[in-house]
C-alpha cells in the first residue's frame, strides 16, 4: 500500500527496543548468548591471621577471580582459594587488606531492561558474534519469508534502535514487575526479574573478552581487574578495556549487520543510546563516531 502511494519504506528491526533480542527469540533455547556482567565485591580486612570468606551473592556464579591488596601496595592473586560451594575462603596472613572478589551474573537485574513497560526480558550479548548472528538470522530470515522479493525491491533501509551492553539502572524497591506487566499487556516474552538480587559494581563481560583483550593489548585482562574496579586512576587499563569492548561490538554488531543488509541491498540506519552523553559511549558500545560512520544513513 505504501509503495503504491510512492512512499519510501523502512523497516524497524525489533519488536520493542533495544534491537538485538528479536522479541526474545534470540535467547529462546540459547541461554549461552545472554548478556553477562562481571561483578566486583570489595571488602576491607584488618584482622589477625584468620580465614576470610566472601560468599557468592544471590543470582551470581562461583567466584571467578579474586585478589588481595595489602596496605603497602602488594597485590596477591587468591583466585584459587575457593570452597566447594564456589565462595572465596582465604587464609588471611593478618594485617590490612582490601579484597576484590569477582562473580559473573546475567546482565539483566540492575539495568533498564526489567523496567521496560512492554518488553521486560533478558537481553543478548551485542559483543558476541554468535548472539548477533542469531538475531540477524531470526529477524531477516522472517522478513525474507514474509516479503519475498519486496525486501530487496521495495524496502530502502533498516532502522536499528539502541543496542548496547547495558548500564546500571536502579530498580525502584516498591515496583511490582508483575503489576507493571498487567498494566501494559503484550505478547512479548516476559522474564520476571529477581528483585532481591544485590547489585554490585559491574562491567560488561562478553564471551571471549579475555582472549580479545590479551590479543589486542599484550597483557592479561585478569591482572587488570582490581585497577578497573579500584580507586586508582588506571587510565591505560580502562582505555584498553573499553577500546577492546568497542572493537568487539563493531565486529559482532556493525560488521554482521552490513554483511546481512548487503545481501538484500538495504541501507543501514538507526539510533545510538545516549548520543549526547559522551561519557556513556565507551561503556555502552564503544566509539560512537565509528558506529555512526558504519551506517549508510546515520541516525
Amino acid at each position: 500500500y505504501a509503495w503504491g502511494l510512492g512512499m519510501r519504506i523502512w523497516l524497524y528491526d525489533e519488536q520493542y527496543y533495544p534491537s538485538g533480542s528479536a522479541g526474545g527469540l534470540t535467547l529462546k533455547g540459547h541461554p549461552e548468548l545472554e548478556n553477562m556482567a562481571l561483578c566486583c565485591v570489595q571488602r576491607e580486612v584488618d584482622s589477625p591471621e584468620s580465614a576470610v570468606r566472601v560468599m557468592s551473592p544471590l543470582g551470581h556464579s562461583a567466584v571467578q577471580f579474586a585478589f588481595a591488596a595489602s596496605a603497602d601496595g602488594r597485590l596477591e592473586d587468591i583466585s584459587r582459594w575457593r570452597d566447594p560451594a564456589g565462595n572465596l575462603c582465604w587464609d588471611c596472613p593478618g594485617g590490612k587488606w582490601r579484597l576484590y572478589a569477582f562473580f559473573l551474573r546475567p546482565c539483566y537485574e540492575g539495568t533498564n531492561r526489567p523496567l521496560a513497560l512492554r518488553a521486560a526480558r533478558r537481553y543478548p550479548n551485542v559483543c558476541d558474534r554468535r548472539a548477533m548472528a542469531r538475531f540477524l538470522q531470526v529477524t531477516y530470515g522472517a522478513y525474507e519469508k514474509a516479503l519475498g522479493s519486496d525486501l530487496t525491491e521495495k524496502i530502502e533501509a533498516v532502522f536499528t534502535d539502541e543496542p548496547s551492553t547495558m548500564r546500571y539502572t536502579e530498580y525502584p524497591r516498591d515496583r511490582d514487575p508483575d503489576a507493571s506487566r498487567a498494566s501494559y499487556p503484550s505478547v512479548s516474552i516476559y522474564d520476571r526479574p529477581e528483585t532481591q538480587m544485590p547489585i554490585y559494581p559491574f562491567l560488561p563481560w562478553p564471551h571471549g573478552i579475555e582472549e580479545a583483550f590479551e590479543r589486542r593489548n599484550g597483557y592479561a585482562l585478569k591482572n587488570a581487574l582490581p585497577l578497573l574496579f579500584g580507586r586508582e586512576a588506571a587510565w591505560k587499563q580502562r582505555r584498553d578495556f573499553f577500546e577492546t569492548l568497542g572493537e568487539m561490538f563493531d565486529g559482532a554488531y556493525n560488521a554482521q549487520f552490513l554483511e546481512t543488509l548487503g545481501r538484500y541491498a538495504l541501507q543501514y540506519s538507526g539510533h545510538w543510546l545516549e548520543e549526547e552523553g559522551l561519557s556513556q559511549h565507551p561503556y555502552l558500545y564503544g566509539d560512537i563516531l565509528r558506529n555512526m560512520g558504519r551506517m549508510d544513513i546515520p541516525g
